[in-house]
C-alpha cells in the first residue's frame, strides 16, 4: 500500500489508517498528527490530507482552539497546514471518508491549488454531515446527505 501511495496525487487517510501505513500507533496529539503527516511525505506520498476528527488536544497546546472543531492536516512541499471546521454532533456519518475524497477530486480541476480544492471539499462535507438527519433513512449510523444545497434551494 505504501508504494501505491507514491504514485497518487493526494492520499486522505484518516489518523487509523495514517498509523498503519506508517506501523505505529494512532496518533494521539495534533503534533504527533503533524509528524505523521510529513513521515507520510517523507515515504514518497506528493500530498496528504490526514483526517483528524477523532483526535483530542495537545497536552500544552491551546487546547480550546481546537476543542469543538474538526481539525485536519495537510501537507505538501510547501510545508504542513491544520485545517480547522466545525464538529457536528451526529451519528450520520456513514460515507465522510469517500465523500471527502470524491469532493476533492471534482472540485481539484476548478481550484488553484490542491489545499483550496482540499479546504472547499471539507466545508462541502461539513454540511453534509450537518443536514444528514434531514435524510430519515437507515437505522444507526447513517449516511451523509450530498444534495443538502439543492434541497435547501428547493425548500425541502
Amino acid at each position: 500500500m505504501s508504494r501505491l501511495c507514491a504514485k497518487a496525487d493526494l492520499i486522505t487517510p484518516n489518523l487509523y489508517e495514517a498509523a498503519v501505513l506508517l506501523g505505529e500507533e494512532p496518533a494521539a496529539t495534533l503534533g504527533e498528527l503533524r509528524n505523521q503527516a510529513q513521515r507520510l511525505r517523507d515515504l514518497g506520498a506528493r500530498r496528504v490530507l490526514v483526517k483528524g476528527s477523532h483526535l483530542s488536544g495537545d497536552a500544552g497546546e491551546a487546547v480550546d482552539v481546537y476543542a469543538d472543531a474538526d481539525v485536519d492536516v495537510y501537507a505538501d512541499a510547501d510545508g504542513v497546514e491544520i485545517l480547522c471546521g466545525r464538529r457536528v454532533d451526529t451519528q450520520n456519518t456513514h460515507g465522510t471518508g469517500c465523500t471527502l475524497s470524491s469532493a476533492i477530486a471534482s472540485l481539484r480541476p476548478r481550484r488553484a491549488t490542491w489545499l483550496e480544492a482540499v479546504r472547499d471539499a471539507k466545508d462541502y462535507l461539513t454540511g453534509a454531515i450537518a443536514h444528514a438527519e434531514a435524510l430519515g433513512v437507515g437505522h444507526g449510523c447513517g449516511p451523509v446527505h450530498h444534495f443538502y444545497r439543492v434541497w435547501i434551494r428547493a425548500g425541502w
